[in-house]
């Protein structure tokens, strides 16, 4: 397996709402995005890219754009409101399908990231514990 010199993240959480509420979830997920950045981590997130065209209306775009997006990442990053979004649980299951490693919270990466500076093992460790049934039971 190639080293890799920079993990790459998907960053998946709620986007949908009223302007206000958009607006919150889209600051949150670029607050997130700013904390992984600063720690190392190169970040992709459909709420910077497309949040604002993000409707029901864009559906056969767009989240097809952003899986597509996800399943060339290293890992997904859930923001802390992922359970109430439908697009993020479609997002969940393509990762679990495509053996795409999940991190909880952008702390849990960068806390592994600073235990062991090896992104190759850190992703491994990540995926055994997803595909030995240990976490897959969170999503379901």
């Amino acid at each position: 397996m190639e080293k890799k010199e920079f993990c790459v993240v998907y960053l998946a959480g709620k986007l949908r709402g009223n302007f206000i509420t958009k607006w919150l979830h889209i600051r949150k997920a670029k607050r997130m995005a700013e904390f992984l950045w600063v720690n190392g981590v190169v970040v992709v997130s459909p709420h910077a890219n497309s949040g604002w065209i993000d409707t029901p209306e864009t559906d056969k775009f767009v989240l097809p754009a952003n899986i597509h997006l996800m399943k060339m990442c290293d890992a997904v990053v859930l923001l802390d409101n992922w359970k109430t979004s439908t697009g993020t649980r479609e997002e969940i299951k393509e990762a679990l399908k495509s053996k795409i490693p999940i991190f909880t919270s952008g702390m849990n990466l960068v806390l592994a990231m600073q235990k062991t500076k090896d992104i190759n093992q850190i992703l491994e460790e990540r995926k055994q514990y997803f595909y030995q049934g240990q976490l897959s039971d969170l999503f379901k």
